[in-house]
């Protein structure tokens, strides 16, 4: 992901080379994600989006990236607040995501996570 023209854009890159340099997001994007041969990235307008991309002896192949849901009570996504930690992740192979999002309901009780819960079971 990069900002160079302006915008932030989501471009693929042969590394360290950099001989190989396609742009990816036509409209914007960030968050990108790598999942098998899929590259998801998040647009401007909150939805997942996913180019299928393979690489062989004809060069790399990229698709149009196609929108695969909308997200649009995403948690947090300015990248500068949020470089720590993407709204969302993609499984290995890209076919569940697990979304950060904003409870709807305004009174909904706060989440609480529980790490290393069988020692509190063993005492």
């Amino acid at each position: 992901m990069t900002d160079e023209s302006g915008t932030a854009e989501v471009w693929i890159a042969s590394y360290p080379t950099g001989t190989f340099k396609q742009q990816l997001s036509r409209a914007g994007g960030d968050f990108p994600q790598w999942a098998e041969s899929e590259l998801f990235f998040l647009s401007p307008d909150r939805r997942v989006m996913a180019a299928r991309v393979t690489a062989g002896a004809a060069g790399v192949q990229i698709a149009t990236p196609q929108a695969l849901f909308a997200v649009p009570h995403l948690v947090d996504t300015d990248p500068l607040r949020a470089a720590a930690a993407h709204p969302y992740v993609a499984a290995r192979d890209g076919r569940r995501f697990l979304v950060a999002e904003r409870a709807r309901d305004p009174n909904a009780p706060p989440l609480t996570v529980l790490v290393n819960w069988p020692a509190v079971l063993n005492r």
